[in-house]
Protein backbone atom coordinates (compact mmCIF):
# COMPACT_ATOMS: atom_id res chain seq x y z
CA UNK A 1 0.00 0.00 0.00
CA UNK A 2 1.24 3.45 -0.83
CA UNK A 3 2.57 5.63 1.99
CA UNK A 4 1.72 8.87 0.16
CA UNK A 5 -1.27 9.51 2.42
CA UNK A 6 1.04 9.51 5.44
CA UNK A 7 3.16 12.42 4.18
CA UNK A 8 3.14 15.32 6.67
CA UNK A 9 0.97 18.23 5.50
CA UNK A 10 2.78 21.35 4.37
CA UNK A 11 -0.09 23.79 4.76
CA UNK A 12 -2.88 24.60 7.18
CA UNK A 13 -5.41 21.82 7.41
CA UNK A 14 -9.12 22.31 7.09
CA UNK A 15 -11.97 20.24 8.44
CA UNK A 16 -13.99 17.97 6.20
CA UNK A 17 -17.38 17.46 7.82
CA UNK A 18 -19.74 14.55 7.16
CA UNK A 19 -18.18 13.30 3.93
CA UNK A 20 -19.90 10.90 1.62
CA UNK A 21 -18.83 7.30 1.08
CA UNK A 22 -15.22 6.85 2.10
CA UNK A 23 -12.38 4.68 0.93
CA UNK A 24 -12.32 0.91 1.31
CA UNK A 25 -11.00 -0.68 4.49
CA UNK A 26 -8.45 -3.43 4.00
CA UNK A 27 -8.25 -5.23 7.35
CA UNK A 28 -4.99 -6.96 6.46
CA UNK A 29 -3.30 -3.71 5.51
CA UNK A 30 -4.69 -2.01 8.63
CA UNK A 31 -3.20 -4.73 10.81
CA UNK A 32 0.18 -4.53 9.07
CA UNK A 33 0.26 -0.74 9.36
CA UNK A 34 -0.79 -0.84 13.01
CA UNK A 35 1.85 -3.45 13.75
CA UNK A 36 4.54 -1.48 11.93
CA UNK A 37 3.64 1.79 13.66
CA UNK A 38 3.69 0.08 17.06
CA UNK A 39 7.24 -1.16 16.74
CA UNK A 40 8.54 1.86 14.81
CA UNK A 41 7.64 4.15 17.71
CA UNK A 42 7.54 1.58 20.50
CA UNK A 43 9.29 3.55 23.23
CA UNK A 44 7.33 6.73 22.60
CA UNK A 45 4.03 4.90 22.20
CA UNK A 46 4.62 2.85 25.34
CA UNK A 47 5.31 6.05 27.27
CA UNK A 48 2.20 7.81 25.97
CA UNK A 49 -0.08 4.82 26.61
CA UNK A 50 1.29 4.23 30.10
CA UNK A 51 1.21 7.87 31.19
CA UNK A 52 -2.16 8.42 29.54
CA UNK A 53 -3.65 5.40 31.31
CA UNK A 54 -2.28 6.48 34.69
CA UNK A 55 -3.48 10.07 34.28
CA UNK A 56 -6.92 8.86 33.20
CA UNK A 57 -7.23 6.56 36.22
CA UNK A 58 -6.11 9.25 38.66
CA UNK A 59 -8.41 11.82 37.05
CA UNK A 60 -11.38 9.44 37.13
CA UNK A 61 -10.83 8.74 40.83
CA UNK A 62 -11.33 12.43 41.59
CA UNK A 63 -14.81 12.22 39.97
CA UNK A 64 -14.54 15.85 38.81
CA UNK A 65 -11.57 14.90 36.68
CA UNK A 66 -13.70 12.23 35.02
CA UNK A 67 -15.58 15.03 33.27
CA UNK A 68 -12.94 17.77 33.10
CA UNK A 69 -9.70 15.92 32.38
CA UNK A 70 -10.42 12.42 31.04
CA UNK A 71 -12.03 13.77 27.82
CA UNK A 72 -8.85 15.75 27.08
CA UNK A 73 -6.62 12.72 27.57
CA UNK A 74 -8.94 10.65 25.38
CA UNK A 75 -8.70 13.29 22.66
CA UNK A 76 -4.90 13.32 22.96
CA UNK A 77 -4.81 9.53 22.83
CA UNK A 78 -6.57 9.40 19.46
CA UNK A 79 -4.55 12.37 18.19
CA UNK A 80 -1.32 10.58 19.09
CA UNK A 81 -2.40 7.40 17.29
CA UNK A 82 -3.10 9.29 14.08
CA UNK A 83 0.17 11.19 14.29
CA UNK A 84 2.06 7.94 14.93
CA UNK A 85 0.71 6.59 11.65
CA UNK A 86 1.60 9.85 9.91
CA UNK A 87 5.17 9.68 11.22
CA UNK A 88 4.97 12.85 13.30
CA UNK A 89 3.93 11.70 16.78
CA UNK A 90 5.11 13.56 19.86
CA UNK A 91 4.61 12.94 23.56
CA UNK A 92 2.90 16.35 23.71
CA UNK A 93 0.08 14.97 21.53
CA UNK A 94 -1.38 13.44 24.69
CA UNK A 95 -2.05 16.96 25.99
CA UNK A 96 -3.00 18.57 22.67
CA UNK A 97 -6.66 18.86 23.68
CA UNK A 98 -5.84 21.52 26.26
CA UNK A 99 -5.15 23.98 23.42
CA UNK A 100 -8.89 24.08 22.66
CA UNK A 101 -10.14 22.91 26.02
CA UNK A 102 -13.81 23.92 25.95
CA UNK A 103 -14.56 22.51 22.51
CA UNK A 104 -12.60 19.32 23.16
CA UNK A 105 -14.34 18.52 26.45
CA UNK A 106 -17.76 19.36 25.04
CA UNK A 107 -17.20 17.27 21.91
CA UNK A 108 -15.92 14.20 23.74
CA UNK A 109 -18.62 14.27 26.42
CA UNK A 110 -21.36 14.67 23.81
CA UNK A 111 -19.89 11.85 21.72
CA UNK A 112 -19.84 9.57 24.76
CA UNK A 113 -23.48 10.46 25.39
CA UNK A 114 -24.45 9.79 21.77
CA UNK A 115 -22.63 6.44 21.78
CA UNK A 116 -24.51 5.53 24.94
CA UNK A 117 -27.82 6.43 23.30
CA UNK A 118 -26.89 4.48 20.17
CA UNK A 119 -26.09 1.41 22.29
CA UNK A 120 -29.38 1.82 24.19
CA UNK A 121 -31.36 1.77 20.93
CA UNK A 122 -30.22 -1.80 20.42
CA UNK A 123 -31.57 -2.69 23.85
CA UNK A 124 -35.01 -1.11 23.50
CA UNK A 125 -36.73 -4.41 22.73
CA UNK A 126 -35.15 -6.07 25.78
CA UNK A 127 -36.07 -3.12 27.98
CA UNK A 128 -39.65 -3.24 26.70
CA UNK A 129 -39.81 -6.97 27.37
CA UNK A 130 -38.58 -6.49 30.92
CA UNK A 131 -41.06 -3.67 31.48
CA UNK A 132 -44.06 -5.80 30.53
CA UNK A 133 -42.51 -8.99 31.95
CA UNK A 134 -42.52 -10.77 28.59
CA UNK A 135 -39.90 -13.49 28.38
CA UNK A 136 -40.45 -13.89 24.65
CA UNK A 137 -39.91 -10.20 24.00
CA UNK A 138 -36.80 -10.19 26.19
CA UNK A 139 -35.44 -13.15 24.23
CA UNK A 140 -36.12 -11.35 20.96
CA UNK A 141 -34.46 -8.29 22.43
CA UNK A 142 -31.26 -10.24 23.05
CA UNK A 143 -31.16 -11.21 19.37
CA UNK A 144 -31.92 -7.66 18.25
CA UNK A 145 -29.21 -6.22 20.50
CA UNK A 146 -26.73 -8.83 19.27
CA UNK A 147 -27.44 -7.94 15.65
CA UNK A 148 -27.28 -4.21 16.45
CA UNK A 149 -23.91 -4.64 18.16
CA UNK A 150 -22.50 -6.49 15.16
CA UNK A 151 -23.86 -4.32 12.35
CA UNK A 152 -24.22 -0.78 13.68
CA UNK A 153 -21.78 -0.06 16.50
CA UNK A 154 -18.61 -1.15 14.61
CA UNK A 155 -19.45 1.36 11.86
CA UNK A 156 -19.84 4.20 14.34
CA UNK A 157 -16.49 3.53 16.03
CA UNK A 158 -14.70 5.81 13.57
CA UNK A 159 -16.66 8.83 14.80
CA UNK A 160 -13.90 9.56 17.34
CA UNK A 161 -11.41 10.05 14.53
CA UNK A 162 -13.69 12.28 12.47
CA UNK A 163 -14.27 14.48 15.53
CA UNK A 164 -10.56 14.76 16.29
CA UNK A 165 -8.96 14.63 12.86
CA UNK A 166 -11.58 16.62 10.93
CA UNK A 167 -12.94 18.74 13.79
CA UNK A 168 -16.48 17.50 13.12
CA UNK A 169 -19.15 18.08 15.74
CA UNK A 170 -20.43 15.04 17.67
CA UNK A 171 -23.48 14.41 15.45
CA UNK A 172 -21.48 15.22 12.32
CA UNK A 173 -18.77 12.76 13.36
CA UNK A 174 -21.29 9.94 13.78
CA UNK A 175 -22.86 10.78 10.42
CA UNK A 176 -19.44 10.92 8.78
CA UNK A 177 -18.50 7.49 10.16
CA UNK A 178 -21.83 6.04 9.04
CA UNK A 179 -21.52 7.49 5.54
CA UNK A 180 -17.89 6.45 5.09
CA UNK A 181 -18.55 2.83 6.06
CA UNK A 182 -21.59 2.37 3.82
CA UNK A 183 -21.40 -1.04 2.18
CA UNK A 184 -18.60 -2.14 4.54
CA UNK A 185 -20.60 -3.52 7.47
CA UNK A 186 -18.97 -6.95 7.21
CA UNK A 187 -15.49 -5.44 7.00
CA UNK A 188 -16.12 -3.26 10.05
CA UNK A 189 -17.30 -6.34 11.94
CA UNK A 190 -14.17 -8.29 10.96
CA UNK A 191 -12.00 -5.35 12.05
CA UNK A 192 -13.84 -5.14 15.36
CA UNK A 193 -13.44 -8.87 15.98
CA UNK A 194 -9.74 -8.73 15.12
CA UNK A 195 -9.26 -5.84 17.55
CA UNK A 196 -10.86 -7.99 20.25
CA UNK A 197 -8.66 -10.97 19.38
CA UNK A 198 -5.51 -8.85 19.60
CA UNK A 199 -6.54 -7.51 23.02
CA UNK A 200 -7.42 -10.98 24.31
CA UNK A 201 -4.03 -12.24 23.18
CA UNK A 202 -2.44 -9.40 25.12
CA UNK A 203 -4.36 -10.39 28.26
CA UNK A 204 -3.22 -14.00 27.86
CA UNK A 205 0.35 -12.72 28.07
CA UNK A 206 -0.59 -10.93 31.28
CA UNK A 207 0.87 -7.47 31.98
CA UNK A 208 3.74 -8.04 29.56
CA UNK A 209 1.39 -8.14 26.60
CA UNK A 210 -1.58 -5.94 27.54
CA UNK A 211 -0.17 -2.54 26.60
CA UNK A 212 1.59 -3.71 23.38
CA UNK A 213 -1.68 -5.40 22.37
CA UNK A 214 -3.58 -2.17 22.99
CA UNK A 215 -1.00 -0.31 20.93
CA UNK A 216 -1.38 -2.66 17.96
CA UNK A 217 -5.18 -2.69 18.23
CA UNK A 218 -5.72 1.05 18.39
CA UNK A 219 -3.09 1.86 15.79
CA UNK A 220 -4.74 -0.72 13.54
CA UNK A 221 -8.08 1.04 14.01
CA UNK A 222 -6.45 4.39 13.26
CA UNK A 223 -4.96 2.87 10.09
CA UNK A 224 -8.43 1.71 9.04
CA UNK A 225 -9.70 5.25 9.56
CA UNK A 226 -6.92 6.61 7.37
CA UNK A 227 -8.04 4.18 4.67
CA UNK A 228 -11.56 5.58 4.97
CA UNK A 229 -10.80 9.27 5.19
CA UNK A 230 -7.22 9.69 3.99
CA UNK A 231 -4.98 12.41 5.36
CA UNK A 232 -6.38 15.87 5.84
CA UNK A 233 -6.10 18.04 2.75
CA UNK A 234 -4.39 21.40 2.74
CA UNK A 235 -6.61 24.45 2.76
CA UNK A 236 -6.82 26.27 -0.53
Amino acid sequence: MSDVRYAPPSARLHAAHAPGPGGTIDVGDAFREGWSATWSHFGLTLGVYTVGLLLTIVSALTVVGLFLLCPVFLWGFFRFNLNALDGRAEFADLFSGFADYGRVVGTILMLIGLFFLAAMIGQLVSISGAAIESGALEGLGILVNFAWSLTVMPRLAFAWYYAIDREAGPAEALQAAWNATAGQTGTCLVLSLLLSVVMVMGVLFLLVGVIPALMVAYLMQAAAYRQLAGAQTAAA
